[in-house]
């Protein structure tokens, strides 16, 4: 994936700053030495060898340091930059995964399961009836629910990248919230108040958007 662009703008900027700090640098120390020894020597301060190879040594140490602080910068945007390709890596990962069997077979029976009894519309009672005599499709509906609060979970966590997920899954997660909202409020209220709360979270946060 390419580079952001206020990442490349950024490196170009930290380059070309430590490019004129080194230039003027090199610049200013002849200068500034010339201008140090003459007062000292208008002024009669004695100095010698010693203190003009101690005056070039702190300026060398100086540009040292700037060459150091330089390559910290050089090893931290590669750090990012790794971090970055290895986020969106895994979220491309996460996407492909929904391919796999499982996942496709819970996809699947969800359809067949909403096509049959139309669940945006069916009250829970009835559909709990219904649970109670195909616990089969019971266990999908909470295959896909699991699936994604896994995923809703790693973007808490920014452990995927956001957009790319979304790209993805944005009208299925809400489409899929529309139609469990009534199966998933039950749950909280019998299980736990957490159960799914991720994935209702960012269904919610996505259909705003």
């Amino acid at each position: 994936m390419a580079q952001p662009t206020y990442m490349k703008n950024l490196e170009v900027f930290k380059s070309d700053n430590y490019k004129r700090i080194t230039r003027y640098s090199l610049a200013a120390i002849p200068l500034l030495g010339t201008l140090l020894f003459y007062i000292l020597h208008r002024l009669e301060v004695p100095f010698g060898v010693t203190e003009i190879i101690a005056f070039g040594t702190a300026c060398v140490a100086l540009l040292t340091l700037i060459n150091f602080s330089r390559n910290i910068d050089i090893i931290q945007n590669h750090h990012l930059k790794s971090l970055e390709i290895s986020k969106n890596q895994y979220s491309f990962n996460i996407v492909a995964e929904s391919h796999k069997d499982y996942i496709a077979r819970s996809f699947k029976a969800f359809r067949e399961l909403d096509k049959k009894l139309d669940l945006a519309k069916l009250p829970i009672d009835k559909l709990l009836a219904f649970l109670e005599e195909n616990q089969n499709l019971e266990s999908e509906i909470v295959q896909v629910l699991n699936y994604f609060e896994h995923i809703s979970l790693l973007i808490k966590k920014n452990h995927v990248d956001e957009e790319i997920i979304k790209d993805s899954f944005k009208t299925l997660f809400i489409r899929v919230y529309a139609l469990t909202r009534n199966f998933i409020h039950h749950s909280q209220t019998q299980k736990s108040h957490t159960i799914w709360s991720e994935f209702v979270s960012t269904a919610k946060k996505w259909s705003n958007n």
